[in-house]
């Protein structure tokens, strides 16, 4: 199964951290939890419009 998620927001790419936000954060776990359940997944500018699409395939059982 393939997801893709895209946005209008020019100001950066998200980059995968090597390390885990803390406990009480709310933001900042998005990837690390796509990085865990995907077999693949990228980040690309989006064609003719501004902004990035974030997707990612997942196995299926």
């Amino acid at each position: 199964m393939r997801v893709e998620v895209s946005d209008t927001r020019t100001e950066r790419v998200p980059v995968l951290s090597d390390a885990e936000p803390p406990g009480d954060a709310e933001c900042g776990r998005g990837l690390l939890i796509v990085a865990g359940l995907a077999t693949r997944w990228e980040v690309a500018p989006r064609d003719g419009a501004p902004g990035k699409t974030v997707w990612a395939e997942l196995r299926l059982p």
